[in-house]
């Protein structure tokens, strides 16, 4: 296989080029700058993993996120993850750049070889991998790292479908369509629309139509797919449940019903149709990371750039192309563009959860680098190519560039310049005896925009988190984490700590603290926050349950002394600020510049309640007001059965004794002089389950989001257990997919098409 050899040899080449800062040490492939969820969200993850593999096992309940969250269906999303395994806890921050490079590697062997399978010339192959592999999409994305995994798995599922349609070998689709779930089941609508849009071209193309036969095709390949998808099912299920609960979907803050009402032929403004246009010459035309100054950001931006020569080329495949073909190509064109034109139709790729371009990026991407090797194909092995075309889009294009304002000045230059290189190359490659030399230089330019521009996306443009910056006092490293070991050291017990300040290297506030500092806290940063736990932040009015950002960045209790001891906030960790009075009375210790407070009022995790409000009768109070009814009884919606609160103050209540926990389990006991309603501050999840006295007990939901257990009268041994809650069914759904899997494989005869006829390759091409 020596064009993937020589597909893969460049790419490393180019990516050594590209990620040399990270690769040789020098700075982390983590962002300060725009790009700070790499270190807001991701490397606390990561860290987190670590410290929960080697004490937990098999991902569960974390204590670590917000009051408490089920981490099974995203800590198994990305297997490249395991990449970093060998770096350990203390070296993680170095592995990222290799892991990133690993996808690159990986995205450009997929995409090499679903070229190959659509029998275009090992030359097209080459180039169509390369530039697949530092698409804008691939570049940006990878300071996200779930984006660029996604593009993996996209060129994967490119190559199981082209197989599929030219060998009739559906093989390799269920394993990538489960890849594409594993990494997140919202992903599987948007996709199934993409690939049923290439695949009837494709079918088109190959076929020349006929409608019921195509119809037929796409259902085999559907299906497939599905099969794919349940074979994810051990995380599948999981995931499903926590979208659905996610508030972002189903709660206040969705954005579903407002952006479905959008009219369909609604347009953009100017400034988002230039950087739509800019971002097909270079992600950073318009300033790289926080220096942009497009629509949206960085990120959210339109992610185009997939090469300079496939704006060049992508008309050219038109001009080779037959008139049914241009039809059928002309249509799937139309419908790549659409979203772009009009926000409806991107927004209804999401399903209108969101106002996206993302995923829809890529595929814009993809489909213009598909049509770039098809255009080289002609040219390289035949000699096809349309001149006249060639310098009319030479020309349209130089025009942007020419009249745009502020734009980056050497890449403005540089962008002209690789265009007229290009153009004259792919000119000289129309004579024969030109044609293998032209090939090399066309090759050699790609390999130096995609170093340079990749370079700018991911390196020279950033802010990223330097060695020195890792081995200094600061950031996540400074002095919480002696007083967090102070505190471990002292008091072994479960307690949560609050701080005034946040440790994360970034211009942007960090949430995930508890994570990457190894203490169990109030705050989180998530694209899916605990459910329960933002609406008991809403009920409490913490947060407004409408702004969807109130549900993603989750600022904890520190405003809220008499919710924080509620919780079991036990320590108070401050920098200097204004520390709540509850805490401020009683200094623990100083650890360089950080002061640790103790409020001994805190409740334990567990503490029994005899007294009832209503829903109702809690929201007509103050929040002072309702903090201290919340220390004294219990909510829920109908106290029929609970004693009422009574006239003076509550006696001090039962506390649980704890004698063992951990993340998915605890064990105590408790003496009641009355029957009482065991209160646990642990947000509401259907995998926890309790046991009294050995026996199974019920659980009720009280407070909005957290959960009690009743109790009559007596000592009372009590167990907590917490498994995710289709873990079980979703692993026997993986065991009897994958078998059903594998018995359809058993029994297809080799050379079957699903759809299609084998075709050979074409004359003078060689097979993989």
């Amino acid at each position: 296989m020596p064009g993937l050899a020589a597909c893969l040899l460049l790419t490393v080449l180019v990516g050594a080029v590209a990620f040399r800062r990270y690769l040789s040490f020098q700075a982390a492939y983590l962002f300060k700058d725009i790009g700070s969820d790499s270190l807001n969200i991701t490397y606390p993850q990561v860290l987190h993993l670590f410290d929960y593999l080697r004490a937990e096992g098999f991902p569960g309940w974390s204590f670590a996120q917000g009051l408490g969250q089920n981490l099974y269906p995203s800590a198994l999303s990305d297997p490249f993850f395991l990449i970093l395994l060998p770096f350990g806890r203390d070296g993680a921050a170095f592995g990222f750049a290799y892991m990133e490079l690993a996808k690159v590697l990986c995205a450009a062997a997929f995409f090499h070889l679903f070229l190959r399978e659509a029998r275009l010339s090992r030359f097209a192959a080459v180039a169509g991998g390369l530039l697949y592999a530092f698409t804008g999409f691939m570049a940006v994305g990878s300071g996200w790292s779930v984006f660029s995994t996604e593009a993996v798995n996209c060129a994967l599922g490119l190559w199981a479908f082209e197989r599929t349609l030219v060998r009739g070998s559906p093989a390799l689709l269920p394993p990538a369509f489960a890849l594409l779930t594993l990494r997140q089941p919202a992903l599987l609508w948007p996709y199934a629309l993409a690939f049923s849009a290439y695949g009837a071209a494709r079918f088109a193309d190959e076929n020349g139509g006929g409608l019921r036969a195509g119809l037929a095709f796409l259902a085999r390949c559907a299906g497939w797919a599905a099969l794919g998808a349940l074979m994810s099912g051990f995380s599948l299920l999981d995931a499903l449940f926590q979208l659905a609960d996610s508030p972002r979907v189903g709660g206040g803050a969705s954005l579903v019903r407002a952006l479905a009402s959008t009219p369909p032929l609604r347009l953009e403004g100017a400034e988002h149709y230039v950087t739509a246009l800019l971002r097909l010459y270079s992600s950073d035309l318009l300033g790289a990371g926080s220096a942009f100054t497009g629509w949206k950001n960085y990120l959210e931006a339109p992610a185009f750039y997939c090469g300079l020569s496939s704006l060049l080329l992508a008309p050219q495949a038109f001009c080779a192309m037959s008139a049914r073909q241009r039809r059928v190509y002309g249509v799937l064109a139309a419908c790549a563009a659409l979203p772009a034109v009009f926000p409806y139709f991107r927004q209804a790729l999401w399903a209108f959860s969101g106002d996206y371009y993302r995923s829809y990026s890529l595929f814009v991407a993809a489909f213009l680098v598909y049509l770039t090797a098809r255009a080289l194909d002609g040219l390289h092995e035949r000699g096809e190519s349309g001149p006249a075309a060639l310098f009319a889009s030479l020309a349209l294009l130089l025009v942007p560039l020419a009249a745009a304002g502020t734009l980056d000045p050497s890449l403005r230059a540089g962008c002209a310049a690789f265009l007229c290189v290009d153009a004259a190359l792919l000119f000289a490659m129309r004579v024969a005896s030109r044609r293998r030399a032209a090939g090399v230089l066309l090759l050699a330019s790609l390999c130096v925009e995609a170093a340079w521009f990749t370079s700018v996306t991911v390196s020279s443009g950033r802010d990223a988190l330097t060695a020195a910056e890792l081995r200094e006092k600061k950031g996540y490293g400074d002095d919480t984490l002696d007083a967090v070991a102070y505190l471990k050291a002292a008091d072994p017990s479960f307690y949560r700590i609050e701080k005034d300040y946040r440790s994360g290297p970034t211009g942007h506030a960090s949430y995930n603290d508890a994570k990457a500092q190894g203490y169990l806290g109030t705050t989180s940063y998530a694209q899916f926050n605990q459910r329960s736990y933002v609406e008991f932040l809403a009920q409490t009015g913490v947060i407004d349950p409408a702004v969807s950002v109130d549900s993603i960045w989750l600022r904890g209790l520190s405003r809220r002394p008499g919710l924080m001891r509620l919780v079991g906030v036990k320590f108070f960790l401050s920098k200097g600020g204004d520390v709540p009075p509850a805490f401020a009375a009683d200094l623990v210790g100083t650890f360089g510049a950080v002061r640790a407070f103790q409020d001994r009022s805190a409740r334990p995790l567990g503490f029994a309640l005899d007294r009832c409000l209503t829903a109702r009768e809690f929201r007509a109070l103050d929040p002072r007001s309702m903090d201290a009814a919340l220390l004294d009884a219990f909510v829920v919606e109908d106290c029929g059965g609970f004693p009422r609160p009574a006239p003076g103050p509550a006696a001090a209540p039962e506390a649980l004794s704890i004698r063992r926990w951990s993340h998915n389990a605890l064990e105590g006991s408790v003496a009641l002089r009355s029957p009482k309603l065991l209160l646990f501050t642990i947000p509401w999840d259907a995998g926890w389950s309790a046991s009294v006295d050995g026996r199974p007990a019920e659980l009720r939901r009280v407070d909005f989001g957290f959960f009690g257990v009743p109790l009559e009268a007596g000592v009372h041994e009590v167990g907590l257990r917490y498994e995710p809650p289709f873990r079980r069914l979703g692993a026997a759904l993986s065991l009897a997919a994958l078998s059903l899997f594998l018995v359809l494989l058993k029994k297809r005869r080799p050379g079957v098409a699903a759809g299609a006829p084998v075709r050979p390759m074409r004359p003078g091409q060689s097979t993989l």
